[in-house]
């Protein structure tokens, strides 16, 4: 699963966006990019296509929540038994699931 993450400066974090493609995580990315950079704060790539960093407008009093990090995380899954990767928790817990059934015929 991918996932687009916002970690702010004052310690919160947000989740914004979840699939198994990444490509739909990278378009919601650019959306949220564009939409700050219109809104007057700076965008700084630290990672090509995986992170962002989001800083202070100018004249800002405080630090916005806004402020901070946006990352694209791709989390997988794994077997149980051979430690296979999968995208879902799902598909993992179905890798092996013939051996197991195997074992309680004989």
């Amino acid at each position: 699963m991918f996932s687009l993450m916002h970690y702010s400066y004052s310690g919160m974090s947000c989740q914004h966006d979840e699939s198994v493609r990444a490509v739909e995580v990278r378009d919601s990315a650019a959306a949220m990019l564009r939409k700050m950079r219109r809104r007057g704060f700076p965008v700084f790539t630290l990672e090509r296509g995986q992170r962002w960093e989001i800083g202070e407008p100018e004249g800002c009093q405080a630090v916005p929540d806004a402020c901070g990090t946006l990352a694209i995380e791709h989390e997988t899954h794994s077997c149980d038994e051979c430690g296979q990767e999968y995208e879902t928790h799902e598909e993992a817990s179905q890798c092996c699931a013939f051996l197991e059934s195997d074992t309680e015929e004989d």
